[in-house]
């Protein structure tokens, strides 16, 4: 099952950088634009903090 997901995400970053390339070259509206990058922000902070926390629980069983 982990192995599928990491598929289809692999899959789906030439979808990713072709709309964030129409959003670079002006195609898209400003508005959505910035609701976008405000978007990938947020996720991407919570993925930090998500990779931070399993580092975190695995050094307790480690330790």
């Amino acid at each position: 099952a982990l192995s599928l997901i990491k598929a289809l995400k692999l899959e789906d970053i030439p979808k990713f950088l072709a709309v964030v390339r129409k959003i670079a070259s002006g195609e898209w509206l400003e508005g959505f634009g910035v609701g976008f990058l405000v978007g990938v922000t947020f996720v991407l902070v919570v993925l930090t903090l998500f990779v931070f926390a399993r580092r975190r629980h695995r050094e307790k069983w480690t330790f």
